[in-house]
């Protein structure tokens, strides 16, 4: 398979979401939120897109500490070692809002800071003082615990629900990683759609499958009678 990004739906409508949060008027909170269930793509399409924007990524984890979530926001700017959480977020607040070239925040896995209080207010306070867009990614849940934090949530200008993936993506997703010497047709294609329930891993994950059979047989176009009856992935329980 080759490795390349599919410039499906949910990955255009990323890009232009970040885009309306950069070119926002004055006066508009710059916080935006990309929720949705897992396997969709989200933290692929983020990936992509802050290499295209010189984007400063961080991705939260369970039991995340605020001291852990600053820490590697100064790693990623490539400030020193500095040993206080105020110190910490005073040099992010003065490297990002003297940056000539604004940069945007990503923090994927972003449910792991809704029961912070204190990270959720310093990465508000770095949105606020900085004036540098913020981008959570969660899960589909995410946009509903935030509720609970009315600053925080009041600031949000700019959301995106990542959709389980569309035949038309599927063609996409197919001509961006399998190779060109292999035609999967559409019958095959809308079994494993349907199978999939459109999660873009899961989908990765079939058409590995296929391409390995067809390597396996010296196919070159395969369908679905040639597919049989043979598992894409592991079924859920």
């Amino acid at each position: 398979m080759k490795t390349k990004i599919a410039i499906v739906s949910n990955v255009v409508a990323t890009q232009l979401m970040v885009e309306s949060l950069t070119q926002r008027a004055y006066g508009v909170p710059g916080i935006g939120l990309i929720y949705g269930e897992p396997g969709l793509g989200k933290t692929t399409a983020t990936a992509w897109l802050v290499n295209r924007c010189n984007g400063i990524y961080i991705r939260a984890t369970s039991g995340m500490t605020l001291a852990q979530l600053l820490r590697q926001i100064v790693k990623e700017l490539s400030g020193p070692d500095i040993h206080t959480k105020e110190g910490m977020l005073n040099y992010i607040i003065e490297s990002m809002a003297t940056s000539i070239n604004p940069r945007t925040l990503f923090i994927d896995e972003a449910d792991y800071l809704l029961n912070d209080k204190e990270a959720l207010e310093s990465v508000r306070d770095i949105h606020d003082l900085t004036s540098c867009p913020v981008v959570l990614i969660g899960m589909e849940a995410v946009r509903r615990k935030l509720q609970r934090h009315k600053q925080f949530y009041s600031r949000i200008s700019e959301w995106l629900e990542f959709m389980p993936t569309q035949f038309e993506d599927l063609q996409i997703i197919v001509n961006a990683v399998i190779e060109p010497t292999l035609t999967i047709q559409d019958d095959l294609l809308k079994q494993l759609l349907s199978d999939t329930d459109g999660e873009v891993r899961r989908i990765i994950t079939g058409l590995s499958k296929i391409e390995a059979f067809a390597l396996a047989n010296g196919l070159t176009s395969i369908d679905l009678q040639q597919w049989g009856s043979k598992e894409f992935f592991l079924k859920k329980a």
